[in-house]
């Protein structure tokens, strides 16, 4: 998306509870494995785009910033300010007087004093500012100039830590008045080589390590002007745009951002296979981009369709213009904290495809459709991200997070979900142990093939025959908690069936209930997940992969398994396992999902559970809820206390204030302190008008 065309078109009562305020901190965790890339848009401050500044980032919970953006001058081929009143003018209050410069460069400057692990790199180009990169690329005096300017633009803001390309896009153009050429597509790769070089002679007299990046398309017609099996020598990471796949200017409604092939997707067979972030993440794979290189890219934003044909609930049937935009104007597209609020409106209906779990919004009475991203479908392609073992996530922007101008909902998900990373239950989960730990019940290989593993160099076949294999687990075992189960999987050959699962066992080793996650039948990897509950008897847990006879293969890589460790966590069994603390208890059509939630309010009062089992101090854990309050204005608060032996509590964790008014997922990842014994995931709300709802909690111990 990348454009200026977005712009123009507890204290908590301390009587029941006890939580200190300055107890209620984030512990410190690892810092994330993956990168967390956000782009801040340097028009974020003004008020059309609710004046969102530096300061605003969530610093503690990203790894990269990209500042966008800077131009190219078409004259002398440097760098030149796009903004410069923004970047350098503008004085923020309390700036002192006598600076050499204001602006987002200084307020981005004072946070890196205190976040000095964090880097940030300028982007230049974009949708809007591409029109003289192939005019930079095309001689080595032309690359050697631009070079040069992107050093000295590095010397004279030091807080800088390195340059991001986004030429969008080399051969074909984008903008019309772009120029392009067909000598692009390898004058690319002479520029990278150029800015690498350069980069590492003044990273080496200044005594420092410039990162270079790109942005590039996920479109497999645009992949074909890029020398893919080059760029990871001279690039850090390379960001894919797996967004923007469908918008208004497709004349059919259909997802901008899916995960998967989608069902029911009316486009023609090869738009359908590859107009995917699957697809496009495997393809950069298979031309040899090293995984940790690799980042996704993802949109906090929609494209939206107006003027959308009755039917088929407003997704792939026709469609006549783009939607009408929170700026005026008519791009087709909302960021995401508004996208919250037409969610719960009345005005739309939410759907969600089976597969890719991408939402979208149709209201029939206005003709429009949007498709977008939300906490499901990120979460599912965090999980993703981790299953395939890839670099990490960016999104654009950091301005449209939920909520309204601090918002980091979306924000969280990612850095939980990559430092939270569940203690995983199955040994050897990717079979790179070969058949270590998994039995045999015929017709199964491990194959040591690393360009047909989901990740790492081996995976399991099963077939062509009828066979499987499985595990027997029954270490953390307990019949009535809740399990979390996902894998990769899929078939050759488009009429064989797969299954993997789990199987709950008793003492005697007979089977009390057999949970699978949906059958594949998909001829590329795909993540499926599900959550069960264990039934009364259960002792073992055996995960498991099979395949009725037929001529092609069910192929199997990196299964997780993990458990979660509150009790009647969405209070399907009403208020079993939760002490009541006062105005609370479960409800009936409140939750987010199921038939049950709990409310507490309108008086002070609040919900807890005792957990000892699994306990461990200086172990990390995650929390999440989904949460909401009924009335703005109002806040609740969710979180864990840890207790040591003496029953004294010695520390408190909590997801952030509760006060958004519609269904939101929050989390936090913290460390147990020494001497914890027990856990304590409660539910709280000060006395008010409204209420907090609470549903679906999930309490793990991760690596």
């Amino acid at each position: 998306m990348k454009s200026k065309r977005t712009i123009l078109v507890l204290l908590i009562t301390c009587i029941m509870l006890s939580i200190p305020l300055s107890s209620v901190t984030n512990a410190a965790v690892p810092d994330p494995s993956k990168k967390i890339i956000a782009y801040y848009m340097n028009w974020s401050i003004y008020d059309m785009q609710r004046n969102h500044s530096p300061a605003d980032l969530p610093w503690d919970k990203i790894t990269h910033v990209l500042y966008a953006f800077m131009d190219i001058d078409g004259t002398t081929g440097t760098l030149k300010f796009y903004d410069e009143w923004a970047d350098t003018g503008i004085v923020f209050d309390g700036d002192p007087e006598g600076l050499p410069y204001y602006g987002n460069f200084n307020q981005i400057r004072l946070q890196k004093i205190n976040h000095p692990n964090v880097k940030v790199l300028i982007s230049v180009g974009g949708w809007t500012l591409s029109k003289y990169f192939s005019d930079v690329a095309l001689t080595d005096g032309s690359r050697t100039t631009f070079a040069n300017s992107c050093v000295d633009f590095l010397r004279t803001y030091d807080f800088f830590d390195g340059i991001d390309i986004d030429w969008e896009y080399p051969v074909t153009g984008g903008e019309p008045d772009n120029i392009y050429r067909p000598e692009d597509k390898q004058n690319f790769t002479l520029l990278m080589q150029k800015l690498r070089s350069v980069l590492n002679t003044a990273g080496a007299a200044d005594g420092k390590n410039y990162l270079l990046t790109a942005a590039v398309s996920a479109s497999f017609e645009k992949m074909q002007n890029y020398e893919i099996n080059n760029y990871p020598q001279y690039m850090d990471f390379i960001t894919i745009m797996t967004y923007d796949l469908h918008g208004s200017w497709d004349n059919v409604t259909n997802h901008c951002t899916p995960l998967y092939p989608l069902v029911g997707d009316i486009q023609t067979a090869e738009m359908k296979e590859k107009l995917n972030t699957d697809w496009a993440i495997s393809e950069y794979i298979r031309q040899n981009v090293p995984r940790s290189k690799i980042i996704m890219g993802t949109p906090f934003y929609s494209q939206g369709w107006e003027n959308v044909a009755p039917g088929a609930n407003g997704l792939f049937v026709s469609a006549n213009g783009a939607a009408p935009d929170i700026w005026g104007g008519t791009s087709g597209t909302i960021p995401f904290w508004h996208l919250k609020e037409m969610e719960a409106s009345g005005q739309y209906t939410k759907y969600r495809d089976p597969t890719s779990k991408s939402p979208w919004i149709y209201s029939s009475s206005l003709g429009i459709t949007h498709t977008y991203e939300d906490e499901v479908s990120f979460a599912n392609k965090m999980d993703y991200i981790n299953g395939k073992n890839i670099g990490g996530v960016e999104w654009w922007a950091s301005a449209y997070d939920y909520p309204y101008k601090t918002g980091n909902t979306l924000t969280n998900i990612a850095y939980n979900k990559f430092v939270g990373v569940p203690v995983n239950m199955i040994l050897n989960p990717g079979f790179e142990s070969g058949l270590t730990n998994w039995a045999d019940w015929c017709n199964r290989t491990v194959i040591t093939n690393s360009a047909d593993a989901n990740s790492g160099s081996r995976y399991m076949r099963i077939g062509s025959c009828e066979g499987g294999t499985a595990q027997m687990i029954t270490s953390n075992v307990s019949a009535g908690s809740q399990y979390t189960f996902r894998a990769f999987g899929k078939v050759s050959g488009c009429n064989e069936v797969g299954y993997i699962g789990v199987k709950c066992l008793n003492n005697l080793n007979q089977e009390l209930a057999a949970f699978s996650v949906d059958a594949f039948t998909e001829n590329v990897y795909t993540l499926k997940s599900m959550t069960f509950t264990a039934p009364a008897g259960t002792t073992k847990l055996q995960p498991y992969m099979y395949k009725l006879d037929g001529n092609g293969y069910l192929y199997g890589d990196d299964f997780v398994l993990y458990k979660n460790m509150i009790l009647n966590p969405g209070f399907e069994q009403q208020n079993a396992s939760w002490v009541d603390w006062g105005n609370s208890g479960a409800v009936s059509g409140v939750g987010s999902s199921g038939s049950y939630g709990m409310r507490v309010g309108t008086g002070a009062g609040g919900r807890g559970q005792d957990i000892t089992t699994g306990v461990s101090a200086g172990a990390n854990y995650t929390l999440n809820a989904w949460c909401k309050v009924s009335t703005s204005g109002e806040t609740g608060y969710i979180g864990v206390k840890c207790y040591n032996s003496s029953n004294n509590e010695i520390g408190v964790f909590h997801v952030g204030e509760v006060n958004n008014v519609y269904y939101t997922q929050k989390c936090v990842t913290f460390t147990a302190p020494v001497g914890t014994v027990k856990l304590q995931p409660y539910i709280w709300k000060n006395s008010g008008t409204g209420y907090i709802y609470v549903d679906e909690l999930e309490l793990y111990r991760v690596n």
